[in-house]
């Protein structure tokens, strides 16, 4: 039970089989972050919560796992279509329709998380007023559920890349230090809108339209050495996709691409990006923490 004594919130917890004496008063715990004690049930939660959102998502249709995969099957077939055999810039790239496949698996996985992570506390805002964790499960459980939506998809798109030509090469255990660091950049940028949306509204609008220009920022149905020399190195310095995307192309697909530095021209430029990373996940972390304990007030 919850009583308010002087403007702050109390629990009411009585000692189980001791129901003939006075019960203690203990403040609320509105924690944003996980106590040190407290790191196994944060995993749990998030991985419980991950799971629900698995299981509505696959098991509540007929289709299931199929229709994850329908999106973006139809989105490459359409660019692949278009930029393939309309503009015909996809037949001066090496193993195009492979590159088209494994850019579209990440972006769709950064979309989802981020775009998800907009309304991530307004949609659980049942759960948020009525029980007491640490908030911070509600945007990392909803990139987690991308995360192993995307493993699966790597999965099916590693096959259907070998099938492309693409040969397996050892070079792909390379690609995992930048999933993770993708995962981290989309979790802080989850965090941070997450917050955000709570008190301006507007924010899933504005994001929308963000994602559909960082889209076109990102080389995703064209390589990094395509657009002029200023350009390229303007989207490499703003965009942090730009450079992971690119590193992912070398390591996955064709190890003669050149690499970030090369195509950056200098590799301080390198800095840059990475500073908007990590300046990234420790504002969304900062800004999360400092006013996702008023969260219940405005839902």
């Amino acid at each position: 039970m919850k009583i308010v004594v002087d403007s702050n919130d109390y629990e009411i917890r009585q000692a189980p089989g001791r129901g003939d004496e006075q019960p203690e008063l203990l403040p609320l715990d509105y924690s944003v972050l996980p106590k040190r004690s407290d790191l196994r049930r944060f995993y749990g939660l998030s991985m419980s919560f991950a799971r629900n959102d698995l299981k509505l998502r696959y098991f509540a249709s007929a289709g299931g796992y199929l229709w994850t995969l329908l999106r973006p099957i139809l989105v490459f077939g359409t660019l692949y279509i278009v930029f393939s055999h309309i503009i015909r810039m996809g037949g001066t790239i090496e193993n195009y329709p492979a590159y088209l496949l494994l850019a579209l698996t990440l972006w769709t996985f950064f979309a989802d998380s981020t775009l998800g992570g907009v309304t991530s506390l307004v949609d659980r805002g049942d759960v948020v007023r009525k029980v007491h964790f640490p908030m911070l499960v509600v945007p990392a459980s909803l990139v987690l559920t991308n995360a192993l939506h995307m493993v699966l998809n790597l999965l099916v798109v590693g096959v259907l890349i070998v099938l492309l030509g693409v040969t397996p090469m050892l070079s792909w255990l390379g690609a995992i230090p930048i999933i993770l660091i993708w995962m981290i950049f989309a979790n802080g940028v989850s965090m941070f809108l997450s917050v955000a949306f709570v008190r301006f509204r507007d924010m899933q609008q504005i994001w929308d339209v963000a994602t559909q220009v960082l889209f076109w920022a990102t080389p995703i149905i064209y390589v990094s050495i395509f657009p002029p020399e200023p350009l390229r190195q303007i989207l490499y310095c703003l965009n942090p996709l730009a450079p992971m995307i690119s590193e992912m192309r070398r390591l996955v697909i064709d190890p003669t691409a050149p690499t970030a530095v090369e195509i950056a021209g200098n590799g301080y430029l390198l800095l840059v990006p990475a500073g908007i990373i990590v300046g990234t996940v420790a504002l969304g972390m900062y800004v999360f923490v400092r006013h996702a304990r008023n969260v219940a007030e405005h839902l």
